[in-house]
């Protein structure tokens, strides 16, 4: 009996290390199935990550490709924009308008800047200039200043010998005033000062003028018994063109030549909101007006001389700049189109 009760015991003592075993092991492999459960967890986050990783790099190299080729067809539309272009029915309206004005007591020269192309009418017949001989004097003062030569701060005596009919600036000044060269250059385009013109003339020199006239393809009469001299509609348009060169260089003088262009006095070129900057002429029959249409990346230079002062010039000048802008409008329209086919093929 003792020893059945001593086996029992056994029995029981061995089913109860047995049992911690099996405790044990379950704990453990439950601690091994836990931290594989934990590894792969950690190993599945990182592959997460992993893969979010490179989605966003496969996206922000998607955005990148994507404004690279949206930067690439800026660019070719922008080159193309700044390259010369002529629509199918541009020389045909030329034509129509010079027609037109057969017969016309005018002259008018028009240069497409960057389009290259050209409306023209008897641009060498001879007229009396007028006021449009002050943009030269300006245009030389600003070319002495850049080379060093001359400082726009510098000031001159008003003298009696200056004085001039139809003068709005230099009204404001007395005789024996010292008033700066800038704004003598400022009277004589802005509100084309007379007596700006004569004292711009005695600081030149005539005969500097007339030189510097030469080396900028302009032909002119001025002398000392004619102090505005004859022009043609092709001369306006050579002082313009290096108006447009000087205006190209965006510096400090640039800016002051933009500046006292950019003018409503007396500018019948402009109408609605196309503005143009400009200088006139207007004496005895003789009404001139040159100007530069400034508005976008494809400027014009345009040169109207004409001899219809006594009639209704303003009208007549008005009516020709807007047949003119409405033809390079057509031709500007036409381009946009094109180079935005260009960008969008991506040719």
């Amino acid at each position: 009996m003792k020893n059945t009760k001593k086996k029992i015991n056994q029995i029981i003592f061995l089913l109860r290390i047995l049992l911690v075993c099996l405790v044990l092991l379950g704990s453990t492999l439950i601690a091994n199935h836990l931290y594989i459960v934990e590894k792969e967890k950690i190993l599945l986050n990182e592959q997460i990550e992993q893969q979010k990783s490179e989605i966003e790099r496969l996206k922000q190299e998607k955005e990148e490709q994507e404004r690279l080729e949206k930067q690439e067809k800026e660019k070719k539309y922008q080159t193309c924009m700044l390259s010369p272009y002529q629509s199918e029915s541009l020389q045909s309206e030329i034509d129509a308008l010079e027609k037109e004005y057969e017969g016309w007591n005018l002259s008018f020269y028009v240069e497409d800047v960057v389009n290259e192309y050209t409306m023209n009418k008897t641009e060498n017949t001879v007229y009396f200039g007028a006021s449009v001989i002050k943009l030269v004097d300006v245009l030389y003062l600003i070319n002495k200043a850049m080379a060093g030569e001359v400082d726009l701060s510098t000031t001159m005596t008003y003298e009696s010998k200056h004085q001039y009919v139809y003068s709005e600036g230099m009204k404001n000044h007395k005789i024996g005033d010292e008033v700066p060269l800038k704004e003598i250059m400022e009277y004589a385009i802005s509100v084309s000062d007379n007596t700006a013109h004569m004292m711009l003339l005695d600081y030149i020199g005539i005969e500097n003028l007339r030189k510097f006239a030469e080396s900028i393809n302009v032909k002119t009469t001025i002398s000392s018994s004619d102090k505005f001299g004859n022009l043609r509609a092709i001369d306006g348009y050579n002082i313009l063109k290096e108006a447009y060169r000087i205006l190209s260089l965006q510096n400090e003088y640039s800016y002051f030549l933009e500046d006292i262009m950019d003018s409503d006095y007396y500018n019948e070129l402009n109408f609605d909101d196309v503005r143009f900057l400009h200088k006139y002429g207007y004496a005895s029959r003789h009404y001139n007006e040159i100007g530069i249409y400034y508005q976008n990346e494809n400027p014009y230079l345009v040169s109207i001389f004409t001899r219809y002062a006594y009639d209704d010039y303003s009208k007549i000048i008005g009516d020709l700049s807007k047949k003119i802008y409405n033809i390079y409008s057509k031709n500007y329209e036409a381009k946009k189109e094109y180079c935005l086919k260009e960008k969008e093929n991506g040719v």
